[in-house]
């Protein structure tokens, strides 16, 4: 259960994160959206 709580948090972390980096302005350039498609751009593994 602590490891579940541990990767949840990493998880809440790193949505943070990319949800600081968008500019809210059109889907298309929503660093959000790449971040989720392509877990290349995560800054920690979530797994």
């Amino acid at each position: 259960m602590r490891e579940k709580i541990a990767q949840l948090q990493r998880l809440e972390a790193e949505l943070e994160r990319i949800a600081s980096c968008c500019g809210g302005k059109t889907v298309g350039d929503c660093y959000v959206i790449r971040a989720l498609s392509d877990h290349a751009l995560c800054a920690d593994e979530h797994g």
